[in-house]
């Protein structure tokens, strides 16, 4: 198969059965490789489903400047996906950004605001926030992607792994550990549980 460009690449991941890892369970587990997207991460999915939908719709036009608060993937896939489309993208980071990453979103064209000074929470999310809202401000044609916010973030999994998971499997699960949950709460509702994953505390693995 020859995709038209790299964001055909997005979605439709592998599932694959963790046979070896799990040889010694009596549970068949089994896993959706999202870091197979082009981009390396599941948020590939949300940011072709609102950059496309947005460009669709008209709420993003053809030279807008896109702007979004991340240091990680999302930044990535935004960067990626603009390029592709030809927009101007802006990332809003923080000093916690590894290096890999600043680089990857520069080599898609994408420009770096650094935010250095810490918030009210001795953290940084705030800080990028303002500074957002400060480039808004600043320039008419920006548009902020707000992943907090913006229903096609969910929408995006609701459309694409969940879909793809719900088709892929012939029989019903008992857990799913996974951030779709919408789309299974309404096609599954007997036999499947849904497990939320822990967020791990600084320095300190979810299990620990």
């Amino acid at each position: 198969m020859i995709l038209h460009s790299i964001l055909n690449g997005i979605g439709e991941t592998p599932i694959v059965r963790l046979s070896r890892l799990f040889r010694n369970s009596p549970c068949e587990v089994l896993a959706k490789l999202e870091m197979l997207n082009p981009g390396g991460s599941v948020k590939d999915r949300p940011a072709r489903y609102i950059i496309e939908r947005g460009l669709d719709e008209g709420t993003i036009q053809p030279d807008s400047h896109i702007i979004e608060s991340s240091s990680g993937n999302l930044a990535i896939a935004l960067a990626m996906t603009c390029r592709i489309h030809g927009l101007r993208f802006t990332a809003v980071v923080d000093p916690k950004i590894s290096p890999i990453n600043l680089k990857i979103i520069r080599c898609y064209g994408g420009n770096i605001e650094l935010v250095t000074e810490k918030d009210s929470q001795n953290g940084y999310l705030e800080t990028r926030i303002e500074r957002v809202k400060h480039l808004l401000r600043e320039q008419p044609d920006a548009v902020w992607i707000n992943q907090y916010a913006n229903k096609r973030n969910w929408q995006s999994h609701y459309h694409g792994e969940g879909e793809e998971i719900l088709k892929s499997l012939d029989r019903p699960v008992d857990y799913l550990v996974l951030g779709v949950s919408r789309r299974f709460r309404q096609e599954i509702r007997l036999r499947t549980r849904l497990a939320p994953i822990p967020l791990a505390q600084e320095g300190k693995p979810p299990c620990a």
